[in-house]
Formats: C-alpha cells, sequence, structure tokens
C-alpha cells in the first residue's frame, strides 16, 4: 500500500499528469504523480501498469522520430552547405 511521505497517511490517490515533465519524462523512469487526501501533499511514485508500460513506449517512439528527423535535417543541411569539390580525373591521365 503507497503511503504520503509528508503524513504517512495511507488515503493516496493518482493524481492527473499536468506539463511536459509529468506527461513525457516521467514515464520514461516508470514514476507518476500522486496525491494525499490528508495533507494534500503531491510527490511521484513507481508505476509499472499497463498504462505506464504503455506511455513509456510512446513516448520512446517519439524521442526516436524526433532523434531521427533532427538528424536527417542535419545531414541535409550539412550536405547542402558542403563546399563542391571538382570531379576527379580519371587515372592514369594527366590533369
Amino acid at each position: 500500500m503507497r503511503r504520503c511521505p509528508m503524513c504517512n497517511s495511507s488515503r493516496v490517490t493518482n493524481s492527473h499528469r499536468k506539463g511536459f515533465w509529468e506527461n513525457f519524462v516521467l514515464p520514461l523512469m516508470a514514476r507518476r504523480p500522486f496525491g494525499c487526501r490528508e495533507c494534500h501533499h503531491r510527490f511521484y511514485g513507481f508505476s509499472f501498469g499497463s498504462r505506464t508500460r504503455k506511455r513509456m513506449g510512446l513516448v520512446l517512439l517519439v524521442l526516436l522520430l524526433t532523434m531521427s528527423a533532427a538528424w536527417g535535417l542535419w545531414h541535409m543541411i550539412d550536405t547542402m552547405t558542403a563546399p563542391q569539390r571538382p570531379p576527379e580525373a580519371a587515372p592514369g591521365t594527366r590533369p
């Protein structure tokens, strides 16, 4: 049973996720927000439920796609801004 770290009450409930940190970063660490009904303290605890695993997979997929798009954009810009090299002469010919 989960307990509040402030008042040690067992009247703890799941809290709604708010913002980027709680929606995208915390699921990567298998954590979620909880709230105490006695002292109204809000804290993070571990959660390994099926919804957390699904959210963790979704966040990892979005992260992978973002990194791939960033790498592709960087590669495209790098190729466009690279200095042009003259064509190579055939072997055995003089310039």
